[in-house]
């Protein structure tokens, strides 16, 4: 069911993380609150090219540099001071196209409705990342149950973990991105606490994933293939061989099309192999589609069947005229 409104609390104005984000990253966080395809466990599609849409002159080039404000990794230093420290708002996962609202179930209170938190548990099975899993994972870890006295909501959150640890082949404590000093303390920031007091989770050091939560590079299921690049572009050795093999498309146009429609492609039907093999294949269906009828010179050779068709129907007609 999509959503049809977003909640925020005034407290958002008095966190000092969020204050300290540049005014369009803030925006984009907004938006993405408002968004109709996030999910009541706060993940949604990644759709960078859409969103830079919303807004004139927004730019993906803008969109990117937001998300990376918003996820902590816009710093000048890869290992910036204490000050400058900042607990992620969204987690992204470029490589199953989907972001998680780190807070959002927390902070939208929706779990404290059973039907609603049962959609949640429905949609987070569709969930591949295992970065956003676990990430979701920790967060409902701190849901404070005790301010709901439904025994079913706690009884729908135990087994909505359960699920989650399941599949969760890393430690289910959230891992920081910058290590806190004392391990034990809670330094993770709630832009919706609402004033309210949170209970403490104890830190342990784990190992695990990197602190980004994906896997290296190295070790990646290469057959599992890439997401389309936000910088894809048609090389001259691609626009040769769309001329020789699909002349009656036009391909500025279906490139286009195979952007936006790949770039908004979620989960794994959304990953290939090669992308300039998937590119070509995109231009072989395109140039069948076009059909003979809407083919350059098509027209004048349907047009000369037809004429054909026509004189010799007269001349079978004065024929049988002539031998009466």
């Amino acid at each position: 069911m999509a959503r049809s409104e977003a909640r925020i609390f005034t407290s958002i104005w008095r966190d000092e993380d969020f204050l300290a984000l540049p005014p369009s990253a803030q925006r984009l966080y907004m938006f993405l609150l408002s968004q109709d395809d996030l999910t009541y466990c706060g993940v949604m599609p990644l759709r960078e090219r859409r969103w830079a849409s919303k807004a004139a002159g927004l730019t993906l080039a803008d969109i990117e540099q937001d998300l990376k404000a918003l996820g902590g990794t816009a710093y000048p230093s890869a290992n910036p001071d204490s000050d400058s420290r900042r607990t992620p708002f969204v987690i992204t996962d470029p490589e199953t196209g989907e972001l998680l609202v780190r807070s959002l179930m927390r902070r939208d209170n929706a779990w404290k409705q059973p039907n609603l938190l049962k959609q949640a548990r429905e949609s987070a099975e569709q969930i591949e990342s295992p970065g956003i899993r676990r990430a979701l994972l920790a967060e409902l870890q701190r849901l404070p149950l005790d301010e709901s006295p439904s025994s079913q909501v706690k009884t729908l959150v135990a087994e909505f973990i359960a699920d989650l640890e399941q599949s969760s082949p890393y430690p289910s404590a959230y891992p920081p991105r910058y290590p806190a000093d004392d391990p034990n303390a809670d330094h993770d920031s709630d832009p919706s606490a609402n004033g309210r007091a949170r209970a403490r989770i104890l830190r342990t050091p784990i190992s695990g994933p990197p602190t980004d939560m994906s896997a290296p590079p190295a070790a990646r299921d290469r057959k599992l293939g890439t997401r389309l690049p936000a910088d894809f572009k048609v090389t001259p050795e691609m626009v040769a061989w769309a001329r020789k093999n699909a002349p009656h498309v036009d391909g500025k146009r279906e490139t286009e099309r195979f952007i936006d429609h790949w770039s908004e492609k979620v989960g794994k039907d959304g990953r290939k192999i090669s992308w300039i093999g998937t590119w070509r294949n995109w231009m072989r269906t395109a140039e069948d589609r076009q059909g003979p009828r809407d083919r350059p010179g098509a027209l004048n050779r349907s047009q000369q069947a037809t004429d054909d068709w026509t004189q010799g129907a007269l001349e079978r007609a004065a024929a049988k005229e002539g031998n009466r």
